[in-house]
């Protein structure tokens, strides 16, 4: 979703925020809003989304410390930082990724991006909000079939039954409370779901995303497991 824009700059959405990152002459990544009702909000997610709370070279002085083989490499890595995607857009990638090339991928994610709110135009690219999922859940199988999602459409429908059925208006917090199911028991019924359709390592990819899905939807409603 994030396209080069101009000379070292790269623009993309966070959110509801559309921005663009370029590296300066200094060495440093400097940012612009070309999009966003509240700047301090969308700083914030940015910051967010790029795991700034996390020192990456403390971590890579731990690593050191703890492997040979990695402190012997160390100094010819510069490291990379993971990114923190929202949890529902990654899982989505992640289902449009699978057994398939970027031409594919990338056409598949922009179809679905383009369902979202229209943010703006940057180098000549359109930018959307990506939607939410009772909008994708709307989507027809013709439409999906176009777009090139194929045999994913098994994946696809489980996800939607998933999220809509299950997390939408906190029913998964319910549904766990009132069962009184610990995750570990969660977890096997989704795999149990899952492991018809997909690998098992592509299940508990998905898994993890659902469960990380569960927890940012809670934190954000205001609802606490415990």
């Amino acid at each position: 979703r994030w396209k080069e824009t101009g000379p070292l700059q790269y623009t993309g959405v966070i959110g509801p925020h559309l921005v663009s990152l370029k590296q300066l002459e200094n060495g440093d990544v400097g940012y612009h809003f070309h999009h966003t009702e509240c700047e301090e909000s969308a700083r914030l997610a940015l910051f967010d989304f790029l795991n700034l709370g996390i020192s990456l070279s403390e971590i890579w002085e731990e690593f050191k410390v703890s492997d040979l083989r990695f402190c012997e490499l160390a100094s010819y890595l510069e490291g990379a930082r993971v990114l923190r995607q929202d949890p529902l857009e990654c899982l989505i990638q992640f289902i449009c990724s699978s057994n398939n090339n970027i031409g594919r991928i990338t056409k598949m994610v922009n179809f679905l991006s383009s369902l979202g709110k229209y943010l703006g135009n940057v180098g000549g690219y359109d930018f959307h909000e990506f939607p939410e999922i009772n909008r994708l859940a709307m989507v027809s199988e013709t439409e999906l079939r176009e777009a090139g999602f194929g045999y994913r459409l098994d994946s696809w429908i489980i996800f939607c039954y998933l999220y809509c059925n299950l997390l939408s208006k906190c029913k998964i917090f319910h549904f766990i409370v009132r069962l009184e199911l610990e995750i570990d028991l969660f977890s096997r019924e989704i795999l149990g779901l899952l492991s018809t359709n997909c690998a098992i390592e592509a299940s508990i990819c998905v898994l993890l995303m659902v469960i990380e899905l569960l927890f940012f939807y809670l934190a954000s409603s205001g609802n606490f497991l415990f």
